[in-house]
This record gives C-alpha cells, sequence and structure tokens, in this order.
C-alpha cells in the first residue's frame, strides 16, 4: 500500500492525511467546494465563474498577481498569486512536494478561487484515486478541504472556504517520478465577502 498525501504547516512539520481524514472533513464543513464543471457541493453552493470569464479578469490585474515558489508562504499583503512549477514552462519530471501557504489577508475575505490556467499531472488509477500525483489544498491544521485531484485539470477553477477560524491554506502538488510531462500554472485570488455574497444565486 502506497504512503497517504504528506503536508506540513507554517512551521515546516510534515503529517499524513488518509482518505478516511478527507472524508471526514468533506462531511463536516460548512462551507463549500466546486469546480467548474465538476461541482462538489457541501452546505450553501457558490457559482464558480467559467474559465473563460475569468481570463479577461486575470489579464486585467496580472500586474497585481504575486508570483509564489514552492515552499515559501505568500503573505497577507498578497490577495493574488500565481503559482507555477519549477522551471515553467519546461515540465517537471520528479519526485517531489511542492507546497506554498497562503495567508488570509484580512477578516473581509471568505474564499479562495484557484483558476487552472494550466494543471496537467500524472493520471488516475483505473478506480479512478490519485495514487502516484495529487493537487490539494489544506488547512492550516493539516486537513484536507477539497478533492484530490490528479491528470488533466486544465481550464477549471476551484472555489473553496476561506473563513475564520482559518488564517492560511495550503496549496499541495505531489508528484511521482512516473514518466509524464507535468506543468502548473495556477492563479489564485481571495474573494471578499462582498464578491462571495454576488456569486451566490
Amino acid at each position: 500500500m502506497r504512503d497517504s498525501p504528506v503536508v506540513k504547516n507554517k512551521l515546516g512539520i510534515r503529517f499524513r492525511i488518509k482518505c478516511q481524514d478527507i472524508v471526514r472533513v468533506l462531511l463536516l464543513w460548512s462551507g463549500l467546494v466546486t469546480i467548474a464543471g465538476e461541482t462538489h457541493h457541501i452546505g450553501n453552493s457558490i457559482n464558480v465563474i467559467p474559465q473563460t470569464n475569468s481570463n479577461s479578469h486575470h489579464q486585467h490585474s496580472n500586474n497585481q498577481h504575486y508570483l509564489a515558489a514552492c515552499g515559501t508562504i505568500a503573505s497577507n499583503n498578497h490577495t493574488k498569486i500565481i503559482l507555477k512549477n519549477p522551471h515553467h514552462p519546461e515540465p517537471t519530471y520528479v519526485r517531489a512536494i511542492c507546497e506554498t501557504v497562503i495567508e488570509r489577508s484580512n477578516e473581509s475575505i471568505r474564499a479562495l478561487n484557484i483558476s487552472f490556467n494550466q494543471l496537467d499531472l500524472y493520471r488516475s488509477n483505473y478506480d479512478g484515486t490519485c495514487m502516484h500525483d495529487r493537487f490539494g489544498v489544506y488547512t492550516d491544521l493539516n486537513a484536507a478541504i477539497t478533492p484530490i485531484l490528479c491528470g488533466n485539470q486544465t481550464g477549471k477553477s476551484l472555489t473553496i472556504p476561506f473563513e475564520p477560524p482559518h488564517t492560511s491554506l495550503i496549496v499541495s502538488i505531489t508528484t511521482s517520478d512516473l514518466d509524464h510531462d507535468r506543468i502548473w500554472d495556477l492563479r489564485i485570488e481571495q474573494l471578499p465577502n462582498n464578491v462571495v455574497r454576488s456569486m451566490i444565486k
């Protein structure tokens, strides 16, 4: 049996997240998880802005984005973040864990939107589980709050709750050394309460 996903908190302490922990957190979380085209609801729903519509917004505000690297903390001064694989646009082939901590910028923030301009990881197993490459978002208490994704997710977007008591979220991408051209270019934006309200039906 392969190891469970490994994450670490802001102090660099690593934790292993088991599948049952992921399911438990998703069931108990009093928020929402939505993926454009594939919606996962928990509690009240929020409509995700389609990737095609959000591109113009990102192009307009691209100069405001902060380019974060693996193993860094995006401080609360940054509400818009770009996260790319090392040596992008060249693919990544090595076994690694790329983790970036996103600190909640202020009390008005209620959600985090992640647009997958590019996200191409090794495919899932025949039963749909991501055993080799994995994308996930974890709380500062190291609990998974998103489905674990792999394969090609380019063009989709993900909106997740970012509310108290959580002060930060960890974006984690785990890669294996199996033969595949892995590449990612994520646009991450913290959404204030008024924007979230306008997205709710």
